[in-house]
């Protein structure tokens, strides 16, 4: 578990690295965790798998009052993906989250503009395969956006991923440094964001973020 001080690193390295206008956003979401009871999912979380399946255990974990929300590793034959979404639906958007990939799989990521389990934006990061991939999902088929190999992502660090989709463009950092861009607006209407992971992975979210960067929303 991260220490208190380490805790703050995600939510400045993210306002550090966005435009100054930014800095004016709406926070619709920000969740650490903290206050959430243990061994329960966490509350105002509604929780979906792809392929109709069940999306398996999410929970709340961590020693004291420094807590996390853990998807737990379903069996390593499970294929497909389970999201936990939270707040109201949002078009112009930044989805930010320090996340760490136990076991498993070590698939995870965010999504955003999501619709229903076949319809969303998303970003994993797959640290067997070593790789940060941007996609959509449209009418249940992953369409890749863009994709950026050759990291060397430490499997005992916690790793910030920050999205922001503005109309049709997408930026992506991981721990501050771009590494993902790409124009695409075929999910345009607005929709809620979170997280997903892997149904096969264990991963660590915490510190999630979600800001509505529409006029509207500053």
């Amino acid at each position: 578990m991260r220490p208190p001080a380490a805790r703050l690193v995600p939510a400045l390295a993210a306002l550090l690295f966005a435009p100054i206008a930014s800095l004016f956003a709406s926070a619709v979401v920000f969740r650490s965790f903290d206050d959430d009871a243990t061994g329960k999912p966490p509350s105002g979380f509604t929780f979906f798998a792809t392929n109709r399946q069940h999306p398996g255990v999410w929970q709340v974990h961590g020693p004291g009052r420094l807590h996390h929300l853990e998807h737990v590793a379903g069996p390593i034959s499970a294929r497909g993906g389970s999201f936990a979404v939270v707040g109201p639906p949002v078009r112009d958007v930044r989805v930010s989250v320090s996340m760490r990939l136990i076991d498993g799989h070590r698939v995870g990521g965010v999504m955003w503009r999501y619709q229903d389990p076949d319809n969303s934006y998303g970003v994993s990061i797959n640290l067997q395969e070593q790789e940060i991939l941007l996609y959509r999902r449209t009418h249940g088929s992953r369409i890749q956006l863009d994709k950026a190999t050759g990291f060397t992502l430490d499997y005992e660090r916690w790793h910030n991923l920050t999205v922001e989709h503005r109309g049709d463009q997408i930026h992506v950092h991981l721990d501050g440094i771009g590494v993902l861009d790409a124009r695409d607006s075929w999910v345009a209407a607005a929709g809620r964001g979170g997280v997903w992971a892997d149904l096969a992975s264990g991963v660590w979210f915490d510190d999630l973020w979600i800001e509505d960067l529409s006029e509207s929303g500053g």
